[in-house]
């Protein structure tokens, strides 16, 4: 006989999440506070049980869930198994260890929080009492685009289907720079590219993408010559957005790992542009970034973290220079 959820608001995520679909179940340091290092993103539901310290915990949290929920797959951190055993084991003892993925903390795991459906707060602290729930999705059976999907680990270089995929995109993004620029049938194919044709957009040649269908662009974006968009995980570009010459985004990124490398390993991780941007030349955007609304990112600046809105942006690694009064 299954359980009963804890909470009506709860119920009703459970009831209606989707495979694939993932809760964060946090301890009191898990970043859910507005004075978090990392505060939570406010796309991403927060489930507050009334908890206090201790109940309930997170033995009683995710056993209600797995119980009452089409949930197959989870996701731990390292610190989780050096200090928490006693919560790992739980976790181990609902999904199987063959269905857990194990994933550094810091920033990595944080990351994946902001790609949840909800945050659900425990009421233990400062234990790592902390798992992403996945799903109708153990890992094993995860195929690897939907571990790429998901932000998981998996193999970019060995699977077929991703392979195949990726070449019909570079097919097209080769077709499309052979084309004059007074060509009409550019527009054709950029629309096959993406899936979509962006309106009032201006795309110049040559343009690389991994996939394609991962690339969101808003209205009268124009993108310079020379550009890359390493779209495993989305990119999603804002309204009014400049993109100078040999910009790359790059949501991808590999194991430090050699061994771990080697094995053809990535992660994929959304990279989002607010409206109103411009980007100089050369400038590198990494996984998992976003750039406020209003932002001037200057030529050779690397972006490896989050930018606020309204920012002059420069440097290796770039940093906010200062406000610009809109």
């Amino acid at each position: 006989m299954k359980r009963r959820i804890l909470n009506k608001e709860l119920a009703a995520l459970v009831a209606q999440i989707r495979h694939g679909e993932m809760i964060f179940i946090a301890d009191a340091g898990s970043g859910t506070s507005p004075k978090a290092i990392y505060p939570l993103d406010p796309s991403v539901q927060y489930i507050d049980l009334e908890a206090v310290t201790g109940s309930p915990s997170f033995h009683d949290i995710v056993t209600a869930i797995k119980e009452c929920g089409d949930f197959e797959g989870a996701i731990v951190t390292e610190d989780m198994l050096e200090l928490n055993q006693k919560d790992y084991q739980t976790v181990e003892k609902l999904f199987g260890k063959e269905n857990i993925h194990v994933m550094h903390y810091i920033p990595e795991y944080y990351q994946m929080r902001d790609r949840c459906k909800a945050v659900v707060q425990t009421g233990d602290y400062g234990v790592h009492a902390q798992a992403i729930l996945i799903a109708g999705k153990g890992v094993l059976n995860m195929t690897e685009k939907e571990k790429m999907e998901a932000g998981l680990w998996y193999d970019a270089n060995n699977d077929q289907e991703l392979i195949d995929q990726r070449l019909v995109c570079q097919d097209l993004c080769f077709e499309l720079n052979q084309l004059k620029p007074s060509d009409e049938k550019r527009n054709e194919i950029i629309e096959k590219i993406l899936g979509y044709f962006p309106e009032n957009l201006v795309l110049l040649s040559p343009f690389t993408a991994d996939y394609g269908k991962n690339i969101k662009l808003g209205k009268n974006v124009f993108v310079n010559i020379n550009n890359y968009f390493m779209d495993g995980a989305s990119i999603e570009i804002g309204d009014h957005v400049f993109i100078g010459p040999s910009c790359g985004f790059y949501t991808a990124n590999h194991p430090l790992n050699y061994t771990r490398r080697n094995q053809g390993l990535e992660r994929a991780l959304p990279i989002k542009v607010g409206n109103n941007c411009w980007f100089g030349a050369n400038v590198s955007v990494m996984p998992g970034v976003t750039i406020g609304a209003g932002c001037v990112i200057a030529a050779g600046a690397v972006v490896t973290k989050n930018m606020p809105e309204n920012s002059l942006i420069a440097g290796v690694p770039a940093k906010v220079i200062k406000t610009i009064e809109q």
